[in-house]
């Protein structure tokens, strides 16, 4: 499955990073060359290209994409780029990155999928605050892209006996 990625923030970054180890291809697509190189020092195949640049999309590739997360920091503009991608590229699976919870009504009446940064977040958070001691996990990261609560995935400390400290 090849997976575009629009937007080389921490968000469109990290993910190009994670998935660029599955099989298939990945490609990151930012307005900024610095973050296009640092991207490709890490591996990552990446093109500096306007977010809205119809002809540029294609030329870097767009119409040969099966998923597009759209991961700008702006709102408006990832709204504008999954219009693009599903009307003029006919991109099967969209998800974009809603910055601000109070914008993802227009994504959804267009039945575009999202995630919202500042839900996911604080649902992250709200579960680790009321779950067992934080003394007992080691790392958290929400992993789950395809799950708009996020999925908390958290590691286990070892006991001496090789227990984890659930099974304690």
């Amino acid at each position: 499955m090849s997976t575009l990625i629009i937007g080389g923030g921490h968000v469109g970054f990290a993910l190009a990073e994670r998935l660029g180890s599955r099989p298939g291809s990945v490609l990151l697509i930012d307005t900024d060359a610095g973050v296009v190189e640092r991207a490709r020092k890490r591996g990552i195949e990446a093109r500096r290209v306007e977010f809205t640049d119809v002809n540029a999309l294609r030329n870097a590739g767009v119409r040969r994409t099966d998923v597009a997360v759209v991961a700008t920091d702006r709102d408006a503009v990832n709204l504008l780029v999954a219009q693009l991608l599903r009307t003029r590229f006919d991109v099967d699976r969209v998800l974009v990155c809603v910055n601000d919870p109070r914008n993802r009504e227009p994504f959804e009446e267009l039945g575009i999928d999202t995630v919202c940064r500042a839900d996911t977040l604080s649902r992250a958070l709200a579960r680790r605050l009321s779950g067992p001691s934080l003394g007992a996990r080691r790392t958290s990261h929400v992993e789950d892209a395809d799950n708009a609560g996020g999925t908390d995935r958290t590691e286990d400390r070892r006991n001496g006996d090789g227990r984890s400290t659930r099974e304690a």
